[in-house]
């Protein structure tokens, strides 16, 4: 899975935008 896919699997899940999933994946890896 990349990380695309992820952030969209994010922000479909936390109900978040594309930039604020994108902005919480960057967190959580880093």
């Amino acid at each position: 899975m990349n990380k695309k896919q992820l952030v969209v699997k994010i922000s479909g899940a936390l109900n978040l935008s594309k930039a604020d999933a994108e902005r919480t994946f960057d967190t959580i890896t880093n």
